[in-house]
């Protein structure tokens, strides 16, 4: 096999969820692609790279279910991942449901990471964020509380948020994004 034709690495997620099993919609994003690591930078046909260091110099690199980070010059608080949802994930969501992600995330055990859910209502958004454990695994917002009238959700988005990653080598995989009814309480 050619060098250029190596496999990519795969990050490991250890799955925590009862699977698909009551979701009424799943997801999982793909085309992950090599970028220049600027600011607003497409990472997939549904993903964008954020950060706040205007000279920062990231290499990305993609893996089978994301991408890979290596800052060269970060002087950054944050680096984040934003994967838009399509719009069978956004139609019909409402506060009976939860949304769940399978997540699978390496950065250094000095930094924060956070799993953030943006609604737009109208002129407004709503935003849920959940911290993610130092392992790989599922994250969930359960949308209870979140918005309590008929609005219609316009658009959503995940972002994947690590504080203070430093020069320290981050991956980001997204398996699947699922929407499940909110149990009955």
């Amino acid at each position: 096999m050619r060098p250029d034709q190596a496999s990519q690495p795969e990050l490991k997620v250890r799955r925590l969820d009862p699977g698909p099993l009551n979701a009424d919609w799943a997801w999982t994003p793909d085309g992950w692609q090599a970028a220049s690591g600027a600011n607003g930078d497409a990472l997939s046909p549904a993903a964008r790279l954020f950060h706040d260091d205007e000279t920062a110099r990231i290499a990305v690199t993609p893996l089978a279910d994301g991408v890979a980070l290596q800052p060269e010059a970060f002087q950054g608080g944050f680096v984040s991942v934003a994967l838009d949802l399509p719009e069978g994930g956004v139609r019909g969501l409402s506060p009976h449901h939860v949304v769940s992600a399978d997540i699978g995330l390496e950065r250094p055990l000095s930094s924060q990471a956070f799993l953030r859910l943006n609604l737009r209502l109208g002129p407004d958004t709503i935003m849920r964020m959940v911290g993610l454990p130092s392992e790989p695994g599922w994250a969930s917002i359960d949308l209870d509380r979140a918005f309590h009238d008929a609005r219609t959700v316009d658009h959503a988005w995940l972002d994947l948020i690590c504080e203070r990653p430093g020069l320290s080598r981050l991956s980001f995989a997204v398996k699947a994004v699922r929407r499940h009814p909110r149990p009955a309480m």
